[in-house]
C-alpha cells in the first residue's frame, strides 16, 4: 500500500516540530551559558577538561555510531542487491561487490578507531593508539560487524526500495559535511575549554563569528563547539523512520510510535550527554538534532514517498 499522508496530520506536525526545535534553539540563544553551568555541576570540575561523568563519558565513545552503522549499511545493502542482479555482466558485478564491500568495510573500521581514539583520550593512554593490539583489536571488530552485516542481508531482494533507502542514508549522512564546514569559521569555544582555562568571557552565543582558534596544550577541537557532530551522527537513528516505507509490518501505528520514541530518545539522550560533557551548548545539539530529523525526512520525500507529504499540503480542501 502506497504512503498516503493527510493534509492534516503533514501541517500539524510540521508546526508542532518547528515550533519545538525553534523554541529550545531561542532558549539556548539566552541561556546557553547558564544551562550549561547547571548540567555540569557534577561532571565537571572547575580547571578539568574531560568530564568524570560516566553518562557523558559513554555517549562520547558509544554515541556517534549510527552514522557509521547507517553508510556500512548502505554500502552492503547495494553488494547484496547487485550480486543478486542478473543484467549485469559478471565483471561489472564483480567489481561493484567489491568496491562497496570493501567501502563498508572501511567505514565500520573507522567507527572502531573513534572509538578506540575516545576511549584511550579518556584513559590518558593515546600512546597506545598505534600499538600492535590495538590495531589488530580495530580491525576485528569492524570485520565481525562487517560479517554480521553481510549474514543479515543474504537473502535481501533486488529491490527498488532499498536502493533508494541507500540513498537516503547516504544523502542524509552527507550532511555531516555541512556540520563540519560551519565548525571552524564559527569557532565557538567549549564550554569545557572555558572551564579548563577558567575563563567565562571566552564565551560566545553561536552566531557569532570568532573564525579558526585553539589553546595550546588543548586539544585542536577545542574551539569547534558548534555545532555538535556527536549529536547529528546519533541523530542518523531517523533513518528508522524509513522502515514503514520499506515493510509491512513497520506500518503499524505501534510500530510506528515505537522507532519515533527510540530515535528521539536517543538522539536527545546523546545530545543532553554532550552538554553534560561540556563539550556542546543547547544550541549545538538543538540544530544538530534539528539538522538530521529533518535531512532524513527530506531525503525520505525524494527517494521514498514521492514528496507524498508535500503534496498533502497542496491538496485542496473537499467542498
Amino acid at each position: 500500500m502506497q504512503y498516503q499522508p493527510s493534509k492534516a496530520k503533514t501541517l500539524t506536525f510540521l508546526i508542532i516540530s518547528v515550533a519545538i526545535f525553534l523554541g529550545l534553539f531561542l532558549l539556548g540563544t539566552f541561556l546557553d551559558l547558564q544551562i550549561s553551568q547547571a548540567l555540569t555541576v557534577n561532571s565537571l570540575t572547575a580547571g578539568e577538561y574531560y568530564s568524570h561523568s560516566l553518562f557523558a563519558l559513554g555517549f562520547e565513545i558509544f554515541g556517534s555510531c549510527p552514522i557509521w552503522l547507517a553508510l556500512a549499511l548502505a554500502f552492503l545493502l547495494a553488494t547484496s542487491m547487485t550480486a543478486k542482479r542478473e543484467n549485469l555482466p559478471k565483471w561489472q558485478k564483480w567489481a561493484i561487490c567489491i568496491c562497496t564491500a570493501v567501502t563498508a568495510w572501511v567505514v565500520l573500521l573507522e567507527m572502531t578507531k573513534d572509538i578506540f581514539y575516545y576511549l584511550l583520550e579518556h584513559l590518558e593512554a593515546l600512546d597506545f593508539l598505534n600499538q600492535p593490539m590495538v590495531k589488530t583489536a580495530q580491525i576485528f571488530f569492524a570485520t565481525v560487524i562487517w560479517v554480521l552485516f553481510l549474514l543479515c542481508l543474504k537473502n535481501c531482494k533486488n529491490d527498488q526500495k532499498l536502493w533508494r533507502f541507500a540513498l537516503v542514508i547516504v544523502c542524509s549522512c552527507a550532511l555531516y559535511i555541512l556540520v563540519g564546514l560551519i565548525k571552524t569559521p564559527v569557532g565557538r569555544v567549549r564550554f569545557r575549554t572555558i572551564s579548563v582555562l577558567g575563563d567565562l568571557s571566552l564565551y560566545t552565543p553561536w552566531y557569532k563569528i570568532n573564525g579558526s582558534q585553539a589553546f595550546d596544550g588543548l586539544p585542536g577541537d577545542c574551539c569547534k563547539s558548534f555545532p555538535s557532530g556527536h549529536t547529528f551522527s546519533a541523530g542518523m537513528v531517523f533513518l528508522l523512520l524509513c522502515l514503514p516505507d520499506l515493510f509491512d509490518f513497520a506500518k503499524k501505528k505501534w510500530f510506528q510510535v515505537i522507532l519515533w520514541v527510540v530515535s528521539i530518545s536517543y538522539t536527545l539522550t546523546v545530545g543532553v550527554s554532550r552538554i553534560v560533557a561540556g563539550a556542546h551548548y543547547l544550541t549545538d545539539v538543538v540544530f544538530s538534532m534539528g539538522l538530521s530529523l529533518f535531512g532524513v525526512l527530506l531525503f525520505r520525500e525524494i527517494f521514498l514517498t514521492g514528496f507524498a507529504n508535500l503534496k498533502a499540503l497542496n491538496k485542496k480542501r473537499r467542498e
